[in-house]
């Protein structure tokens, strides 16, 4: 039987290149969201002046800008983590 495992974007971003808390909202960022196993299902990239680009099934329309509050309310399942792109690890 041949077993093969599934890599995550998301949750590779989350575990290998965003390991910094983000604070404030200087540099690349990005939101991770959490399943109850603590993997990163899902990722919205930061655009700026506290927006974040979501595209995912749940946006009518494709990609839409949304603060983080209203990201919350899409999610309301999962655990919101900001966190920010360590340089040193993206080369």
């Amino acid at each position: 039987m041949f077993l093969k495992s599934i890599r995550v974007t998301a949750d590779c971003l989350f575990r290998r290149y965003f390991t910094r808390k983000a604070e404030g909202y200087d540099g690349i960022q990005a939101v991770f969201f959490l399943n109850q196993d603590g993997k990163a299902v899902h990722v919205a990239a930061y655009a700026g002046d506290g927006l974040f680009m979501n595209v995912s099934r749940l946006e009518k329309s494709g990609g839409k800008a949304r603060n983080y509050d209203e990201l919350g309310e899409m999610y309301p399942d999962f655990l919101m983590v900001r966190r920010k792109l360590e340089a040193s690890k993206w080369a």
